[in-house]
């Protein structure tokens, strides 16, 4: 499993094809979250992922476009 970096996003291309979105390195106030990263189906959100978010407030997790969740972590932000 290796790590890559598209954009703010940096993930983990995991064993099974999915991505676990690492970190995410914005200013932005508002933030989608992408069906896949290079291909790879975002499945999780790692602990502290937007901890380089700083003035992030809303996350858009695009679960009607049929993206599946199937963790997400204590500690995704900061404030957790």
């Amino acid at each position: 499993m290796s790590e890559h970096t598209i954009g703010p996003f940096t993930y983990r291309r995991e064993s099974d094809g999915s991505a676990t979105l690492l970190a995410c390195a914005t200013q932005e106030q508002y933030l989608r979250v992408p069906d896949t990263l290079e291909g790879c189906p975002v499945k999780a959100i790692g602990p502290n992922a937007f901890r380089n978010a700083p003035r992030l407030r809303e996350v858009d997790l695009p679960l009607s476009k049929g993206l599946e969740y199937t963790r997400l972590t204590d500690g995704t932000s900061s404030a957790d």
